[in-house]
């Protein structure tokens, strides 16, 4: 008798640009930026943390947030950030499929208010091959990707997971999510949401 091993990555994506957030300011890194009393990444990183897969990964574009991320997470660099958030998600998939992983459960860096509910919820369900969260109408992360839809992923761009539903709707279950998929791009969205 033979048995399928079920293994869950989460996929943390870190390594974008903050060309909005930096306004024209070089080397500006928004996921350093005080979030209500420490660094708008560490939001992220402590919900998934206490979250129950069998690895965790972060993708960054150097080494500069890596003080901030603690032991319990695997590290790469995406040495190829400028081409988008695509290359991120590529890098993290590559890994995964080499580490033996079954599935991925991307989500954003920039994304404070994410729960962990909303991990698990994605996590326990697999009925399909693709897994989203919804918060009212919008659809959002974090987004479960089955090893079968590894390679259907955009290769290129500032597009990802969403577009592989886009593209595969009958391969999508939805589940609801706690929290709110906010993500803060700018200034004024860490003002408004501090």
């Amino acid at each position: 008798m033979y048995y399928l091993t079920v293994s869950n990555a989460i996929l943390i994506l870190a390594a974008g640009k903050s060309e909005r957030f930096a306004a024209g300011k070089p080397n500006t890194n928004k996921l350093q930026a005080n979030f209500k009393g420490k660094p708008l990444i560490k939001w992220i990183l402590d919900v998934v943390s206490e979250t129950q897969c069998d690895e965790r990964i972060v993708i960054l574009k150097d080494d500069t947030l890596t003080p901030l991320i603690g032991d319990e997470f695997t590290v790469l660099i995406n040495h190829s950030a400028e081409l988008g958030l695509a290359s991120s998600l590529n890098v993290g998939i590559h890994y995964a499929l080499n580490s033996g992983h079954s599935s991925v459960v991307v989500a954003l860096a920039d994304m404070p208010f994410l729960t962990i509910d909303s991990f698990n919820a994605v996590l326990d369900e697999e009925s399909t091959s693709l897994v989203a969260t919804t918060y009212g109408q919008k659809v959002g992360h974090p987004i479960k990707i089955k090893k079968e839809m590894f390679f259907k992923l955009p290769t290129a761009g500032d597009i990802g997971a969403k577009q592989l539903m886009a593209d595969f709707p009958n391969m999508v279950t939805l589940v609801k999510g706690s929290g709110s998929p906010v993500d803060i791009d700018t200034k004024e969205d860490l003002s408004k949401w501090s």
